[in-house]
């Protein structure tokens, strides 16, 4: 038999696509647990340069004493909370405890800060699952095109 015959090209469409769905769903599917257990939340958002654009009122970041132009200063802060207090400053785990060194200006000074949980609206909840379900449908769609009509642009859906 040919290593080039249909039943073997079939086979190992399907093992490449059931393998792309499943680092898709593990990659994505995670976000909905956010539903039953609320990441931790500072209370401030940056740029991408670590500046500070924001600060939610009553926040932690805002007990802290942490002020819109502040900007993070990762090479001074412990290197265990550096991953916390960028991309997206959160914990997975409400209650966690930072310290963060801070510059504004040529001034430097360290504050505490602790996650709160995440608020939870109902909007909230529904992008969630909103966004799931897209992700779901998408996968699936993709997956039964590529495998039940193969070619190039299947492939690239």
């Amino acid at each position: 038999m040919s290593t080039h015959s249909p039943s073997n090209r079939a086979a190992l469409r399907a093992f490449v696509v059931l393998f792309l769905a499943a680092v898709v769903l593990t990659y994505c599917l995670p976000d909905i647990r956010r539903l039953w257990e609320p990441e931790g939340d500072f209370g401030y958002q940056t740029d991408f340069d670590n500046v500070v654009t924001s600060v939610d009122p009553h926040s932690p970041a805002d007990q802290a004493g942490l002020k819109v132009g502040d900007r993070i200063d990762l090479a001074s802060t412990n290197g265990d909370y550096r991953s916390l207090v960028t991309n997206g400053p959160g914990t997975s785990v409400p209650g966690q405890r930072v310290i963060v060194a801070v510059r504004h200006g040529a001034a430097e000074r360290y504050i505490v800060m602790v996650s709160e949980r995440e608020a939870m609206d109902i909007a909230t909840k529904a992008l969630i699952v909103g966004r799931e379900f897209a992700m779901l449908l998408f996968v699936g769609i993709g997956a039964a095109l590529v495998l039940l009509r193969p070619s190039i642009t299947t492939w690239a859906f």
